[in-house]
């Protein structure tokens, strides 16, 4: 983390281009840089493909991939430019948490909370790891049967874990 002006400054570049990417562990590596942030319209037209969803699918997985292997924090996501679509962000905030991408960038005030609401764990996502760590605290190593499902303990722990830790850090 970089200070000035007597605060801590994150920098956050922006991936916008294939070479972009290219050059990501580079642009961690940059003192400050912790993350990136993807960005979906200028990366569509460097790689010559349509600004949605499905056709930068794997320019997101990557980027998220790439990022882990960085031991970076988890990526944003590009913005959703139609402000008053609601149900199309929170569609596409809730795919890019489902993708490991870390947040959303906003652009209008009232896109704020469906991007909130997309990645927070639910009552229901609350209720199943409360009940996976119950489980797995019943000792054993390997997998352990839950609901009629098989849990593969270590991998399904530290999951139910983190989404313990991601529904903490939205409520503080």
């Amino acid at each position: 983390m970089r200070r000035a002006a007597g605060r801590d400054l994150e920098l956050i570049p922006q991936v916008e281009t294939a070479r972009g990417r290219a050059f990501l562990a580079k642009l961690l590596a940059v003192d400050g840089g912790r993350r990136t942030a993807f960005g979906h319209l200028d990366i569509a037209v460097d790689l010559r493909r349509a600004p949605d969803w499905d056709a930068l699918a794997l320019a997101r997985s990557m980027l998220v991939l790439h990022s882990r292997l960085a031991d970076a924090a988890a990526p944003i996501d590009s913005v959703t430019p139609d402000i008053r679509d609601i149900d199309r962000l929170w569609t596409e905030a809730d795919a890019a948490c489902r993708f490991g991408f870390g947040g959303k960038q906003l652009i209008h005030p009232s896109q704020v909370a469906a991007v909130a609401a997309a990645f927070a764990p639910s009552d229901a996502d609350l209720d199943r790891v409360e009940r996976v760590i119950a489980a797995c605290s019943q000792g054993g190593t390997g997998a352990i049967a839950l609901d009629g499902k098989m849990i593969d303990k270590p991998v399904e722990e530290d999951a139910a874990r983190r989404i313990l830790a991601r529904a903490a850090q939205r409520r503080g």
